[in-house]
């Protein structure tokens, strides 16, 4: 396995997909000059096994250092077609500076990224430039928000690059559990006449009545409401704020 390759320095130039799911394995330090998908588990491969990568899907905790690192692998992903990424645990380094330089994916059609805060969303997913055809899906976890809610102001701004496109013409906002409580708000941007079948970006994150005013008041700034044709709304969040107040 990874062990008796790293001791001698192989390499696999016939590797095409590869999947680590223990963290406790050996670093790897064997080349895979074909690599085009991986799925990894509180691990990443080094940066030179980024540049042929199409797909990505990949689970971790929350320390510094990982982000970090995980923000220069993703840099290095200049084929990246597809992106999954879940991180679990919470930031401890919410004083620490932040790297807000840009990760150019020039080639990302798919992205779905799992985050527990607002903060780590804007670590892992603000600082990504992909094309405006992009179909992502930003959620935040319900778990970590068992006593403060995260602002939807902080939501939105991980997605600033993602939601102001010309291509969106319609919104949609739902919570999906019908109760009036803390529940999950699910806001979606995307082309009408196309139903998400290609570019969207969606935002899934808890809420309750207050952050349900307060997503619709704060949206036209992320937006480009000039383009904005259709706007759907449930009961809860008609219920929550005046429309007109929002979009004039």
């Amino acid at each position: 396995p990874c062990e008796q390759l790293d001791k001698y320095k192989r390499s696999l130039p016939a590797l095409c997909e590869l999947h680590v799911k223990d963290p406790s394995a050996a670093t790897i330090t064997w080349t895979a000059p074909s690599l085009a998908r991986a799925s990894l588990t509180m691990v990443l491969l080094p940066v030179g096994m980024a540049g042929k990568l199409k797909e990505l899907k990949i689970r971790m905790y929350t320390t510094r250092a990982e982000l970090t690192a995980l923000q220069q692998f993703l840099r290095a992903c200049v084929l990246l077609e597809c992106l999954d990424v879940s991180v679990i645990g919470e930031d401890s380094h919410e004083d620490d500076p932040r790297n807000t330089d840009a990760i150019p994916l020039d080639r990302l059609k798919r992205a779905r990224i799992s985050v527990p805060t607002n903060q780590i969303a804007r670590d892992v997913w603000r600082p990504v430039v992909a094309p405006d055809g992009l179909t992502s899906q930003l959620l935040v976890a319900m778990d970590g928000y068992k006593h403060t809610l995260p602002s939807p102001r902080g939501v939105l701004d991980a997605c600033k690059r993602q939601l102001d496109s010309a291509l969106y013409d319609a919104i949609e906002v739902r919570t999906p559990q019908g109760c009036s409580g803390r529940n999950e708000l699910r806001l979606s941007v995307f082309r009408w006449s196309e139903r998400r079948e290609s570019a969207s970006c969606e935002l899934v994150f808890p809420t309750d009545a207050h952050g349900r005013a307060e997503v619709l008041t704060t949206l036209p700034s992320y937006v480009l409401s000039a383009s904005i044709r259709t706007l759907v709304l449930d009961r809860l969040t008609v219920d929550a704020f005046r429309t007109d107040e929002a979009f004039g």
